[in-house]
């Protein structure tokens, strides 16, 4: 939807009608009634921005701050194809992470399902047969052979514990998961370069809130503040309440924070 709409804009269609046009394409009923009624907003007269509010839980906050920044700044069309692009490198990293993962993922249900064949129903018959013939079995056999007893007599009870504990922390794998792609912008947009130096960093201020120096710079920068504010630092920190942290490269340089070349 990304690029699509920024090649709408470069050819100087209207977004309203743009987005129209879009959701009259998609396949996805969802995705649009959601373009509509953010053409809609449009229509109306609300920015881009303003309109997709509502959903942008959606889009994440990197993803709405830079279309607000692009709004001002004018380039719309550069930034959206810039994030367009960055989405795309997101969804090949997750299909990468998917990939290295279903390998793994069978073996270990493989070895699991191995395992439980022998506790449950191998060890017990080689159990009965040294009893059988008086044999004391070692003590790890033993365990085994407990293991094995105990599943088979309440396996109901476990398996409605392993759906309970499943569901109360499967929203938690869930959020991980989707806040994945976010975690992967935060690690791009710390790549830029510095162009502050703050040696003298006043810790003291950040309490006990571990922020890298590399954050500075990006805190300086509006919009990039109000992106990785929720994951670098709490709000209640003085570090997100103040607001001259680096001097400006104009001005001449201070004892804290000197500009570098």
């Amino acid at each position: 939807m990304t690029r699509e709409l920024a090649v709408l804009v470069e050819a100087k269609i209207p977004l309203a009608q743009g987005l129209a046009g879009i959701a009259d394409t998609e396949k996805n009923p969802a995705l649009q009634s959601m373009l509509r009624d953010v053409a809609g907003s449009i229509e109306a007269g609300l920015p881009l921005t303003e309109a997709l509010r509502s959903y942008e839980h959606h889009f994440g906050p990197v993803y709405m701050e830079t279309l607000r920044a692009a709004e001002r700044s004018g380039d719309l069309v550069g930034v959206m194809r810039l994030l367009a692009d960055l989405l795309d490198k997101i969804q090949e990293t997750k299909q990468l992470l998917r990939r290295a993962m279903t390998y793994p993922v069978i073996v270990l249900c493989a070895i699991t399902l191995a395992v439980s064949v022998i506790v449950i129903f191998v060890i017990p018959k080689f159990a009965a047969t040294f009893v059988s013939q008086g044999v004391q079995m070692p003590v790890m056999t033993r365990i085994l052979q407990t293991v094995g007893d105990t599943i088979r007599e309440n396996w109901i009870a476990m398996l409605i514990g392993l759906v309970t504990v499943t569901s109360h922390y499967g929203s938690n794998c869930v959020w991980i998961a989707s806040n994945l792609s976010a975690r992967l912008v935060k690690l791009r947009v710390l790549q830029l370069k510095p162009v502050l130096k703050c040696p003298d960093i006043p810790w003291k201020w950040l309490g006990h809130t571990k922020v890298s120096p590399a954050l500075w710079i990006n805190f300086r920068i509006p919009w990039v503040s109000r992106a990785l504010n929720p994951y670098a630092l709490s709000p209640q920190s003085p570090l997100a309440k103040r607001d001259h942290w680096c001097e400006p490269l104009s001005r001449p340089s201070t004892s804290a924070f000197r500009p570098t070349v």
